[in-house]
Protein backbone atom coordinates (compact mmCIF):
# COMPACT_ATOMS: atom_id res chain seq x y z
CA UNK A 1 0.00 0.00 0.00
CA UNK A 2 3.13 2.32 0.98
CA UNK A 3 4.41 1.49 -2.47
CA UNK A 4 0.76 3.07 -4.56
CA UNK A 5 0.61 6.09 -2.70
CA UNK A 6 4.66 6.47 -3.56
CA UNK A 7 3.85 5.95 -7.17
CA UNK A 8 0.48 7.93 -7.11
CA UNK A 9 2.86 10.81 -5.64
CA UNK A 10 5.25 10.61 -8.20
CA UNK A 11 2.72 10.59 -10.69
CA UNK A 12 1.25 13.99 -9.33
CA UNK A 13 4.60 16.05 -9.61
CA UNK A 14 5.20 14.66 -13.57
CA UNK A 15 1.44 16.18 -14.00
CA UNK A 16 2.41 19.57 -12.46
CA UNK A 17 5.87 20.11 -13.90
CA UNK A 18 4.41 19.29 -17.66
CA UNK A 19 1.09 20.84 -17.26
CA UNK A 20 1.83 22.82 -20.62
CA UNK A 21 4.05 19.87 -22.33
CA UNK A 22 3.20 17.43 -24.85
CA UNK A 23 0.33 15.14 -23.55
CA UNK A 24 2.00 11.66 -25.06
CA UNK A 25 4.90 12.45 -22.80
CA UNK A 26 2.37 12.19 -20.00
CA UNK A 27 0.67 9.14 -21.50
CA UNK A 28 3.71 7.18 -21.93
CA UNK A 29 4.90 8.17 -18.11
CA UNK A 30 1.68 7.01 -16.82
CA UNK A 31 2.10 3.81 -18.54
CA UNK A 32 5.37 3.06 -17.14
CA UNK A 33 3.95 3.79 -14.03
CA UNK A 34 1.24 1.52 -14.39
CA UNK A 35 3.88 -1.02 -15.03
CA UNK A 36 5.63 -1.27 -12.09
CA UNK A 37 2.95 -0.74 -9.75
CA UNK A 38 1.10 -3.85 -11.42
CA UNK A 39 4.29 -5.88 -11.05
CA UNK A 40 5.03 -4.64 -7.56
CA UNK A 41 1.96 -5.91 -6.75
CA UNK A 42 2.42 -9.06 -8.83
CA UNK A 43 6.02 -9.93 -6.68
CA UNK A 44 4.48 -8.74 -3.18
CA UNK A 45 1.88 -11.78 -3.94
CA UNK A 46 3.77 -14.05 -5.33
CA UNK A 47 6.91 -14.07 -2.54
CA UNK A 48 5.32 -15.45 0.30
CA UNK A 49 3.88 -17.83 -1.92
CA UNK A 50 7.44 -19.18 -3.49
CA UNK A 51 8.71 -18.61 0.10
CA UNK A 52 6.32 -21.55 1.62
CA UNK A 53 7.28 -23.91 -1.52
CA UNK A 54 10.76 -24.06 -0.40
CA UNK A 55 9.93 -25.32 3.31
CA UNK A 56 10.91 -28.80 3.56
CA UNK A 57 10.23 -31.23 6.76
CA UNK A 58 11.59 -35.06 6.68
CA UNK A 59 9.79 -38.24 8.74
CA UNK A 60 11.80 -41.47 9.19
CA UNK A 61 10.22 -44.69 9.33
CA UNK A 62 11.84 -47.12 11.26
CA UNK A 63 11.05 -50.72 12.10
CA UNK A 64 12.57 -53.96 12.73
CA UNK A 65 11.52 -57.13 10.38
CA UNK A 66 11.80 -60.14 12.99
CA UNK A 67 13.45 -64.02 11.80
CA UNK A 68 10.40 -66.33 11.07
CA UNK A 69 10.94 -69.84 10.98
CA UNK A 70 8.06 -72.63 11.37
CA UNK A 71 7.65 -76.32 10.19
CA UNK A 72 4.74 -78.11 10.14
CA UNK A 73 4.29 -82.38 9.78
CA UNK A 74 1.72 -84.19 8.52
CA UNK A 75 1.27 -87.04 10.60
CA UNK A 76 3.11 -87.79 13.90
CA UNK A 77 3.49 -91.81 13.49
CA UNK A 78 3.64 -94.08 10.04
CA UNK A 79 2.84 -97.07 10.63
CA UNK A 80 4.66 -100.06 7.60
CA UNK A 81 2.57 -102.79 7.20
CA UNK A 82 4.81 -106.06 5.82
CA UNK A 83 3.60 -109.10 3.86
CA UNK A 84 3.72 -112.41 5.54
CA UNK A 85 6.24 -113.72 2.77
CA UNK A 86 10.25 -114.41 2.36
CA UNK A 87 10.23 -111.50 -0.44
CA UNK A 88 12.92 -109.16 0.51
CA UNK A 89 13.81 -105.65 -0.53
CA UNK A 90 12.44 -102.55 -0.36
CA UNK A 91 9.12 -101.69 1.28
CA UNK A 92 8.18 -98.45 0.31
CA UNK A 93 5.32 -96.19 2.85
CA UNK A 94 2.09 -95.72 0.71
CA UNK A 95 2.42 -91.91 1.30
CA UNK A 96 5.33 -89.23 1.62
CA UNK A 97 5.26 -87.61 4.97
CA UNK A 98 4.51 -84.26 3.80
CA UNK A 99 6.64 -81.22 6.10
CA UNK A 100 5.37 -77.57 5.50
CA UNK A 101 8.17 -74.98 5.69
CA UNK A 102 7.70 -71.45 5.90
CA UNK A 103 10.98 -69.18 6.52
CA UNK A 104 11.73 -65.29 5.51
CA UNK A 105 15.53 -66.62 5.82
CA UNK A 106 18.06 -69.62 4.68
CA UNK A 107 17.02 -72.70 5.83
CA UNK A 108 17.79 -76.41 6.22
CA UNK A 109 15.58 -79.18 6.84
CA UNK A 110 16.95 -82.31 8.22
CA UNK A 111 15.86 -85.44 9.68
CA UNK A 112 18.37 -88.08 12.44
CA UNK A 113 17.52 -91.28 13.54
CA UNK A 114 19.51 -91.26 17.25
CA UNK A 115 19.12 -94.88 17.42
CA UNK A 116 18.73 -98.06 15.51
CA UNK A 117 15.19 -99.46 15.39
CA UNK A 118 14.28 -101.16 19.02
CA UNK A 119 12.46 -103.97 19.24
CA UNK A 120 8.70 -103.15 21.50
CA UNK A 121 8.85 -106.87 22.23
CA UNK A 122 12.49 -108.13 22.61
CA UNK A 123 14.03 -104.63 23.44
CA UNK A 124 17.73 -106.82 22.70
CA UNK A 125 16.13 -107.05 18.90
CA UNK A 126 17.53 -104.47 16.64
CA UNK A 127 17.28 -103.33 13.44
CA UNK A 128 20.56 -100.87 11.88
CA UNK A 129 18.38 -97.66 11.05
CA UNK A 130 20.62 -97.60 7.85
CA UNK A 131 17.97 -100.17 6.90
CA UNK A 132 15.79 -96.66 6.30
CA UNK A 133 16.14 -94.93 3.63
CA UNK A 134 14.39 -91.81 2.11
CA UNK A 135 14.44 -89.39 -0.42
CA UNK A 136 12.48 -86.03 -1.10
CA UNK A 137 10.88 -83.38 -3.84
CA UNK A 138 8.66 -80.68 -3.76
CA UNK A 139 4.79 -80.50 -3.89
CA UNK A 140 3.93 -77.25 -6.21
CA UNK A 141 5.89 -74.07 -5.68
CA UNK A 142 9.69 -75.11 -5.97
CA UNK A 143 10.99 -71.54 -5.78
CA UNK A 144 14.15 -71.00 -3.94
CA UNK A 145 14.89 -73.98 -3.11
CA UNK A 146 18.53 -74.83 -3.39
CA UNK A 147 18.67 -78.23 -2.29
CA UNK A 148 16.59 -81.73 -2.18
CA UNK A 149 17.58 -85.78 -1.77
CA UNK A 150 16.57 -86.75 -4.95
CA UNK A 151 17.80 -90.50 -4.70
CA UNK A 152 17.12 -92.75 -1.87
CA UNK A 153 19.55 -92.79 1.31
CA UNK A 154 20.15 -94.79 4.11
CA UNK A 155 19.91 -92.73 7.42
CA UNK A 156 23.28 -92.63 10.09
CA UNK A 157 23.16 -93.13 13.73
CA UNK A 158 22.91 -89.35 15.34
CA UNK A 159 23.91 -88.00 11.78
CA UNK A 160 21.95 -84.92 10.83
CA UNK A 161 20.66 -85.84 6.88
CA UNK A 162 19.55 -83.32 4.93
CA UNK A 163 16.41 -83.65 3.30
CA UNK A 164 16.36 -80.34 1.62
CA UNK A 165 17.41 -76.77 1.96
CA UNK A 166 16.74 -73.17 0.37
CA UNK A 167 16.13 -69.58 0.93
CA UNK A 168 13.17 -67.19 1.88
CA UNK A 169 10.01 -69.22 0.73
CA UNK A 170 6.54 -67.94 -0.68
CA UNK A 171 3.98 -66.33 1.95
CA UNK A 172 1.87 -70.19 1.96
CA UNK A 173 5.18 -72.04 2.30
CA UNK A 174 7.02 -74.88 0.48
CA UNK A 175 5.67 -78.38 0.77
CA UNK A 176 8.18 -80.96 0.82
CA UNK A 177 7.71 -84.87 0.69
CA UNK A 178 9.67 -87.12 2.20
CA UNK A 179 9.29 -90.68 1.10
CA UNK A 180 10.83 -93.49 3.24
CA UNK A 181 11.06 -97.26 2.44
CA UNK A 182 12.88 -99.89 4.19
CA UNK A 183 15.20 -102.69 3.35
CA UNK A 184 14.35 -105.75 5.23
CA UNK A 185 16.13 -109.08 4.60
CA UNK A 186 15.86 -112.63 6.40
CA UNK A 187 18.56 -111.78 9.07
CA UNK A 188 16.62 -109.15 11.22
CA UNK A 189 14.73 -110.83 14.00
CA UNK A 190 11.03 -110.55 13.63
CA UNK A 191 9.01 -108.74 15.84
CA UNK A 192 7.52 -105.33 16.55
CA UNK A 193 9.81 -102.45 16.01
CA UNK A 194 9.98 -98.57 16.15
CA UNK A 195 12.18 -95.90 15.53
CA UNK A 196 11.63 -91.79 16.44
CA UNK A 197 13.01 -89.74 13.87
CA UNK A 198 14.08 -86.08 15.19
CA UNK A 199 12.80 -83.65 12.38
CA UNK A 200 14.88 -80.01 12.75
CA UNK A 201 14.32 -76.50 10.51
CA UNK A 202 17.36 -74.40 11.21
CA UNK A 203 18.65 -71.35 9.80
CA UNK A 204 21.74 -71.74 6.82
CA UNK A 205 24.00 -69.67 5.52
Amino acid sequence: MASLILLWHELCCILDINNQGNQLIIIKTIKSIMKKTLLAVFLALMFPIMALAQVNSSLTIDFKNPALMSMEIDRSVVSVQLTDNFATGPVALSNPVMVTVKSNMPWTLTATANTDFLGTDNISNTISCSQLEFKSRLSGSTENVREQQEEYLGFAKSQAMTIARGDATPNEGLHILVEDRLMINLKNPAGNYSLPLIFTLSPSQ
